[in-house]
């Protein structure tokens, strides 16, 4: 078991190096470039994305370890990942819209969505993360696939989720820690263009989330 407990956290490092980081980066990086003020504040945003990607592992890797029949169930299902997919746009589109917005509205619902979402973002970010752990893609369908054969119980099937989770979250913290670092120091060091920057993050953010709905 240790053996493959290895196997699953050097398979997650590799994807989190590669499709994983692909999938995820643009949508992180122009949360983080559009709302981080301090460097602590983007380590913060990206360990609760993470830990939300790391929840729907453990949850998938569960069922994938009770059942190959719900992992089979999963993958060719065509409703729920489309309401996932559509969950993880609409929040993806609604952050950028609020971003370009800022504190140029003066209406009290608009304001206490961008206190929500934009400057006390960690709740958002840990939902983003789950949807978008739960969205199915290659790497991770194949990674439950083979956990459904190996695995012979749920329990075994969580740890080794746990630890192919774990792998993939390394590199996302050290981009969220190395761009928190960048972004703060640009935003203390220039003040010229940082609202250009925003407006360009919370755009890029509408236009990948419109992407992401047309990919259902």
């Amino acid at each position: 078991m240790l053996t493959e407990c290895l196997k699953m956290f050097l398979t997650g490092f590799s994807a989190g190096a590669g499709p994983c980081l692909l999938s995820c980066a643009p949508v992180l990086l122009p949360i983080l470039t559009a709302t981080v003020t301090a460097e602590q504040q983007g380590v913060t945003a990206t360990v609760f994305f993470v830990t939300g990607r790391l929840t729907a592992y453990l949850v998938l890797g569960w069922f994938a370890g009770w059942s190959i029949r719900l992992l089979d169930l999963w993958q060719h299902s065509a409703f729920m990942p489309a309401v996932i997919k559509a969950c993880a746009a609409a929040l993806i589109i609604v952050i950028g819209v609020l971003i370009i917005i800022g504190r140029d509205f003066s209406y009290p619902f608009c304001d206490r969505f961008a206190k929500y979402f934009i400057d006390k973002n960690h709740k958002s970010m840990f939902i983003l993360g789950i949807l978008l752990g739960f969205a199915p893609c290659f790497p991770l369908l194949g990674i439950l696939t083979y956990i459904a054969v190996k695995a012979t119980s749920p329990w075994q099937g969580l740890v080794y989720a746990g630890c192919f989770g774990l792998g993939n979250m390394i590199v996302l913290l050290l981009l969220g820690v190395l761009s928190g670092r960048l972004v703060a120091g640009y935003k203390q060091k220039i003040r010229i263009g940082q609202k250009i920057l925003t407006k360009v993050c919370g755009i890029f953010l509408i236009l990948w989330g419109i992407l992401l709905t047309f990919k259902i």
